[in-house]
């Protein structure tokens, strides 16, 4: 099984991240065995912690549905490889795809991490972070709080929250050897 370092995808932009500081809570010896692959497995798992798991982003800030991302900086000066990237991986966000990686309990000072079950190929795309995309002037809790790098047409600054809502991408913890990055998808 391989651990899965640094590999936040979100269903509109993929970001480099770190997290630290997460408050750990130690699951029982039975729990700290369980491994959750499933869709099912995985929302009874965030129900149980007091989350909602989510398979797509919920916009809370519902003006940025109406933004054109191909207007804005950060694609313009990225055009080409965003629009190759957008080409390859497109449909795997639109339908939900996940490599076959799960989640389970690594250690105390880890908490819960993210591993790839069977081999996943150089190249191959993981899965979408995912969360509450809104409008944060200011974010305090960046444990599971990303900001995008691009803002709304009102110039408001956007992030994803994942700490109430979200799904496994949450728990992917960032090292020193990281072995996926992260990249920019334009998905409308």
């Amino acid at each position: 099984m391989n651990f899965i370092k640094c590999s936040l995808l979100f269903g509109l932009f993929v970001f480099t991240v770190d997290c630290y500081g997460i408050v750990i809570v130690e699951p029982s010896k039975q729990d700290a065995k369980k491994t959750y692959r499933t869709i099912a497995e995985l929302k009874k798992f965030f129900k149980k912690h007091g989350m909602q798991y989510l398979e797509r982003n919920e916009f809370v800030y519902q003006p940025v549905l109406k933004r054109n991302m191909k207007k804005d900086s950060y694609y313009l000066g990225h055009k080409d490889v965003a629009d190759f990237l957008t080409k390859k991986y497109e449909d795997l966000v639109r339908n939900y795809h996940r490599a076959p990686i799960e989640l389970r309990w690594v250690n105390k000072n880890v908490g819960y991490g993210v591993f790839a079950y069977k081999p996943i190929k150089k190249g191959d795309f993981i899965a979408t972070y995912t969360g509450q995309v809104d409008y944060k002037e200011k974010i305090d809790d960046k444990d599971y709080c990303w900001a995008y790098s691009v803002c709304a047409d009102d110039k408001k600054p956007l992030s994803c929250d994942s700490k109430y809502k979200g799904n496994e991408m949450r728990y992917v913890n960032h090292g020193s050897h990281s072995n996926v990055i992260m990249k920019y998808i334009l998905v409308s």
